[in-house]
């Protein structure tokens, strides 16, 4: 073999080797790109699966707030679907376990929510922070009634605050089973009691401060109310106060006025900065939020508030119109990226 047929046989031999190596390096990338793709899309699935599992468990809550299990099967949703499993912890606590399915890949998280217990807050059916006055033809009844308004129970007190109490005019106070009387027995009311008493609704029904902010308005309730919550900011004064719900009077400062309560039967909690003048029939309960009143006579005519636990355990255990329960925490259990 001549000089340059050698050359040219190791010319050919590199030409061949670097092809060779070339068509290696192609399809390494080629199968880099293919793994990367396949990561970035398992990537995408499991982040939809944990969007979708995160529906699933705010679709329960809402259930739970219904008042149902909050247990829900397969459900399709966002191009995936999600189940969701709900131990009740009898404590008014649940635990909710969500699982989120995209493509082949599948997210499943626990998440911990409470039902609002006022059972602690509520120690009357006046339950009140400032030192008040009853005046007129006014009836106040702790004694449990259903909430067809139908007495059933002992109750707890007709009136409770940390401050005193005046009996004036030819009012009634019963309570701890004991009927309306006037002087009412002194076990059916507490005055110069201990316990903490709230001052913020949030405090009432043991949520953080800002929970509320968002059902928060400046525009007047229109009566009545049905089965709702309205968390007015302003001073409501000669309303009609009728239906069922949570009706809030607060403002920031804590002086919002609701003063003159007219009309018939409101079933459901009123929580006010100060209350006067109760003129209608209120089952359920009332909160004073103020520890000072500018009147101080809660009621001065012919008004009735009786306690009912059942209407307040309805209102405050299904979440009026699904505010409640609300969510403590999420814990991501487990996750499966599914693919090859």
């Amino acid at each position: 073999m001549s000089g340059r047929q050698g050359c040219r046989g190791s010319t050919l031999l590199v030409a061949v080797v670097a092809m060779i190596g070339l068509s290696a390096a192609c399809l390494a990338y080629y199968g880099l790109t293919n793994v990367h793709a396949s990561e970035n899309a398992n990537r995408e699935s499991l982040a939809r699966a944990m969007t979708i599992a995160e529906a699933g468990a705010n679709a329960s809550v809402r259930a739970i707030a219904n008042g149902e299990t909050g247990n829900l099967g397969v459900t399709e949703f966002d191009d995936g679907q999600y189940e969701v499993a709900v131990t009740d912890n009898g404590d008014n606590t649940y635990t909710l376990r969500a699982t989120g399915t995209y493509a082949s890949a599948s997210r499943t998280i626990e998440v911990d929510v409470a039902t609002p217990s006022l059972s602690a807050i509520v120690r009357g059916a006046i339950t009140a922070r400032a030192s008040i006055d009853t005046l007129g033809s006014l009836i106040v009844d702790g004694r449990d009634y259903n909430a067809a308004g139908v007495l059933v129970d002992a109750g707890t007190y007709g009136i409770s605050t940390p401050g005193d109490f005046d009996q004036g005019g030819s009012s009634k106070i019963g309570g701890q089973g004991a009927a309306p009387a006037r002087p009412a027995l002194p076990n059916s009311y507490e005055e110069f009691a201990d316990p903490p008493y709230p001052s913020t609704p949030e405090e009432v029904f043991g949520l953080a401060e800002g929970d509320l902010d968002s059902i928060k308005t400046d525009v007047p309730p229109t009566f009545p109310l049905d089965n709702e919550i309205y968390y007015y900011t302003g001073d409501l004064i000669d309303a009609t106060i009728e239906g069922s719900g949570i009706l809030i009077v607060h403002n920031d400062t804590g002086t919002a006025l609701l003063k003159n309560l007219q009309g018939g039967l409101f079933t459901g909690i009123i929580i006010a900065d100060d209350i006067q003048h109760i003129h209608n029939d209120i089952l359920g309960a009332i909160m004073h939020l103020s520890d000072t009143s500018s009147g101080n006579c809660i009621g001065n005519g012919s008004g009735r508030v009786r306690y009912s636990s059942e209407v307040i355990a309805a209102l405050a255990g299904t979440g009026v119109q699904g505010l409640f329960p609300v969510r403590n925490c999420w814990r991501n259990v487990t996750f499966d990226a599914g693919g090859e």
